[in-house]
């Protein structure tokens, strides 16, 4: 990424609201966090040790996607 400022053409907006456009755009296109009591209920009579991985690795995919959104909205209130 370069250091120096980017050139405005005729008609854009600022770069804060360029970025805020962007900030929007992602918040908006995060993924639903997964329901983890839901597929653990489904999975109850299902005793495949892969279950186990699945739902260890689906509570990081939501602690993934909370920090995402907090940072996103940390950085929109920053901007």
């Amino acid at each position: 990424m370069s250091l120096q400022p980017l050139q405005a053409s005729e008609g854009g907006g600022s770069k804060e609201a360029m970025l805020l456009d962007k900030v929007h755009q992602l918040m908006t296109s995060l993924p639903e966090k997964v329901d983890l009591v839901e597929l653990k209920f489904k999975l109850l009579k299902d005793d495949n040790p892969l279950n186990v991985v699945l739902c260890q690795e689906l509570q990081r995919y939501n602690s993934l996607i909370s920090i995402i959104a907090r940072d996103l909205a940390l950085l929109e209130r920053g901007i």
